[in-house]
């Protein structure tokens, strides 16, 4: 099956590579100043006098060398640029062999008649900031946002709808420096017509209020799009709709209008296809700037459980956002985003099981059915009076419903059978106030104030006709055994952040803060019998009530330092931590003081080349529902008991990162971090046969984790490629019956992407990634390899765009001796007459009608192993329609 597989690669991938470098040379040479010194950065752009190509572009390197690949025997018209000095434009011909040439640029004699530029680079490059001219790179037969993005040298776009440039994501969308929707890059890639931008800025470092940039060193990464100037003018995007075989649909409006004072943007979809636009990964991107804790919490919460179902074979999915912005002013603006989302969808999966604690096996069927409703909604007004202050308020509201109900087959000594189902309300209300003020040239400061409610409401039953629960319970006999727990939460929650930035000088920086929160959590939970006579009977230690008053103030100084080319950072922050809990009768209380130091050292040698070490220390107070000390019924298996006297986890992270950067040419990416956890919350298994109890408690036991990363990339005009290693070890201690274990997990990821660009020719993208992973615990081992081979092709030939993919997966559990393996067929064939707004065309999902998929994961629990059944085959016909 691999042979058969490659062997098709190799092929179309040497014939495409032979059909490029059957007519490449190379224009080479070197671009100094009137001294004879290199300059480094110089644009260098050939554009073909016929058209008949795209510019081959390049930037002369350190020494002022360059070498740009063109075609032989062609007419260029050369353009070589550099700010502060007079452009070179000349014309070239060349034949058969490489072009060799030197060139000198002389200082520009009137430095503010440069600010009026008659011709524009293919590509800039600045400090900071990316400037792609689109029409240099664009065929004009790029559908959406993300076609064109993956012919820009140095971007690249995930199926999951990252941006990646130099190996950092794009954190925020603006179009025309406006907020799209909220900024999230997905919803960006996938809607905006390619056809609408003209200008595409990579902004690195991006702040939204300008004047702190100097103040305040961002991690953030935008995407900034200027369109076209008669898009500014009209409505325009596209509307999709599609029927297919067994009663498939799709329909996808995408709608856009700019104006100087309104902006307004639409984005629906609703179809029963294996496609979704709302994912777990949305959800969190919509949730802001995460704390880890936070994160953690998200993950853990039951809505992403809902949301983040992939493996479901029956889907109905509708998604709405709405994006609308006004400025009446240079002053004010106002924004509402609102997004609705609808899923119902039904799963089946077979699984097998490990307990780690006993090694006792299980065996278990599950079918699904589920449905989400999930409401977002922001209102954000921005006031900025002048240039040196800016107020920022905003308010969000989500609403959360899901109920799922399951069907279950467990077999491990004995065979049962039993019927679960999970009913959820969540709300979450956020008002935030932000204010930015610089007083003088040195002196600048912000103020955060944020209110956070939150309410959850959740009922969970298990409906068996046997009595397989944990004998702790203490079941009243029945003809059937039906057990109900219900659990509120509320938490109220008040957040403060303020900073003061003070620049002594030029390469010194000082900040001070003062930073906490304060917040209450109440938690109500029970657990009853509902008997044949429809009395409750209560089950005692399961119905209690938890209420939770924590704080956590940081007093803190900071001190930046740039000297040459190093930027040092450091910091230190006065922690306290108090937390009072309260459970039936009895009260806890603790109070922690810490020091925790933050450091970073940073070499920049160039805007392309960057060594940087940081340093952090955390310290982390146990979640609340650990401390709460109440039993709760987690599963029909399980019961989990917190624990009252839990302390703080301490963690130190030291990270190592290098890169070096080009448009095209070699970039490489490497970063080593090194994690270290004392005092760690872990839990405690418990465990006979397949029922038992978890505990969280502390250990004095070190945990570790290592990361090794290393990304090369290799990109040409007519073709990219990357490399990507990543290899993660960690190891924790667990208990499992009283018997204290160290667990390790061990993974290399290994990734090979290729790509071409032609105009001319057919394109193709190859794809290869292979997880090899070891799991160790006690008297547990797995090894387990999952190789993942795809091949993508496209070509546009006249009015038609035919595309083609092919992904095969071998799955095998080494320790088992179980391999597995399947393919995913796709291909689509679409019809747009040139200058037409319409299209017509017929695509496919799993066309080779795949029926399951095998995959297993490993957590301190238990080992499992999956089958889920697949969405089946799909056949769409579309008509697009495009204004």
């Amino acid at each position: 099956m691999l042979k058969s597989f490659i062997l098709p690669i190799a092929f179309i991938t040497l014939f495409n590579l032979n059909v490029s470098s059957q007519e490449q040379v190379f224009f080479i040479g070197k671009v100094t100043d009137s001294l004879n010194i290199g300059l480094e950065g110089a644009n260098i752009l050939l554009l073909n006098k016929e058209g008949k190509f795209p510019p081959s572009f390049g930037i002369s390197g350190v020494d002022g060398r360059f070498r740009v690949p063109i075609r032989s025997n062609n007419t260029y018209e050369l353009k070589i640029s550099f700010i502060g000095y007079q452009s070179i434009e000349k014309n070239l011909q060349v034949k058969d062999k490489d072009l060799a040439m030197d060139f000198v640029m002389y200082e520009s004699p009137n430095i503010l008649e440069e600010v009026v530029i008659k011709y524009k680079p293919a590509l800039q490059i600045k400090k900071d900031t990316l400037l792609y001219q689109v029409d240099s790179f664009a065929s004009g037969k790029e559908r959406k946002l993300a076609e064109l993005l993956k012919k820009l040298p140095g971007i690249d776009v995930t199926k999951d709808g990252e941006v990646i440039v130099n190996n950092k994501k794009v954190t925020k969308v603006l179009v025309e420096g406006k907020t799209f929707f909220d900024g999230r890059t997905k919803m960006a890639v996938e809607n905006i017509p390619a056809d609408a931008i003209n200008e595409v800025q990579i902004i690195d470092g991006f702040n939204e209020t300008s004047f702190l940039k100097e103040f305040i060193d961002s991690e953030d990464m935008a995407m900034n799009l200027v369109l076209k100037e008669d898009k500014k003018k009209f409505v325009f995007g596209d509307i999709e709709a599609g029927l297919g075989v067994e009663e498939k649909y799709r329909f996808h409006p995408s709608l856009f209008k700019y104006g100087p004072k309104f902006i307004s943007n639409l984005i629906a979809d609703y179809n029963n296809t294996p496609e979704r636009s709302f994912t777990i990964r949305d959800y969190i991107s919509f949730e802001g700037e995460l704390t880890p804790e936070k994160f953690r919490e998200i993950l853990k919460s039951p809505v992403a459980r809902f949301i983040s179902q992939s493996d479901f074979n029956k889907n109905d999915h509708f998604f709405a956002g709405l994006n609308n912005q006004w400025n009446p002013d240079e002053k004010n603006e106002l924004r509402l985003f609102a997004i609705g989302l609808k899923d119902d969808y039904e799963s089946n999966m077979f699984s097998s099981r490990i307990y780690l604690a006993n090694q006792n096996p299980e065996r278990r069927v599950n079918s699904a059915n589920s449905s989400s409703r999930l409401n977002l909604l922001k209102l954000n007004y921005k006031f900025t009076p002048q240039e040196n202050f800016k107020l920022s308020f905003l308010a969000e509201y989500s609403g959360a419903k899901n109920t799922s109900k399951e069907t279950n087959i467990t077999m491990s000594d004995v065979e049962s059978d039993y019927t679960s189902s999970n009913n959820l309300r969540d709300e979450n209300l956020e008002i935030s106030l932000d204010v930015a003020k610089k007083f003088t040239e040195n002196n600048s400061a912000v103020a955060n104030l944020a209110y956070y409610w939150y309410d959850s409401n959740k009922i969970q039953q298990w409906d068996s006709n046997i009595n397989f629960y944990p004998n702790s319970l203490n079941l009243m006999t029945a003809n059937r055994y039906l057990l109900q727990s219900p659990e509120v939460s509320k938490r109220n929650e008040f957040k403060y952040d303020i900073k003061d930035y003070y620049k002594p000088s030029r390469t010194n920086l000082l900040t001070s803060k003062i930073k906490g929160e304060i917040n209450n959590i109440k938690i109500n939970t029970g657990l009853g019998q509902l008997l044949d006579s429809d009395s409750l009977f209560e089950i005692s230690n399961f119905n209690n009530f938890f209420s939770s008053t924590y704080a956590n103030i940081l007093l803190g100084l900071g001190y930046k330092q740039i000297f040459g080319d190093f930027n040092l950072n450091f910091d230190l922050d006065y922690q306290y931590l108090y937390w009072i809990d309260k459970f039936d009768d009895r009260r806890q209380s603790v109070v922690n003081q810490n020091l925790l130091p933050e450091f970073s050292l940073e070499w920049q040698r160039s805007d392309n080349f960057n060594i940087s070490f940081s340093y952090s220390k955390e310290r982390y107070a146990p979640f609340s529902f650990q401390r709460f000390p109440g039993l709760r019924l987690q599963d029909f298996n399980i019961i989990y008991g917190g624990q009252a006297n839990l302390q703080q986890s301490i963690s130190e992270t030291f990270v190592l990162k290098a890169s070096n950067y080009r448009p095209y040419g070699l970039s490489i990416y490497t970063s080593l971090s090194y994690s270290k956890y004392r005092n760690q919350i872990i839990n405690s298994f418990n465990f006979s046969g397949i029922s038992g109890s978890i505990t969280p408690i502390n250990v004095q036991d070190d945990g570790d984790r290592y990361n090794i990363n290393l990304r090369l990339t290799y990109g040409r005009p007519y073709w990219k490629m990357s490399v990507n290693n990543i290899w993660s070890e960690n190891s924790f201690p667990t208990f499992y019956n009283s018997i204290l274990a160290t667990n390790k997990a061990k993974t290399l990821i290994s990734d090979f992407n290729m790509k071409t660009l032609f105009e001319d020719y057919p394109n193709i993208a190859i794809g290869l990634q292979n997880n090899f992973s070891i799991n160790e615990s006690l008297n547990f081992s797995n090894k387990t390899n999952l190789l993942d081979a795809e091949i993508q092709f496209n070509y546009d030939i006249k009015d038609w765009k035919i595309e083609g993919s092919y992904k095969q997966t071998l799955y095998n559990n080494l320790t088992e001796s179980n391999k597995f393996d399947y393919n995913n067929i796709g291909a689509s064939i679409f019809y747009n007459k040139e200058d037409s707004p319409w299209e017509f065309g017929v695509n496919g999902f799993n066309l080779g009608n795949s029926k399951r998929i095998i995959s297993n994961s490993t957590s301190s629990q238990l080992f499992q192993e999956s089958t889920t059944l697949l969405f089946p085959r799909t056949i769409m016909l579309n008509i697009f329609y495009k204004f």
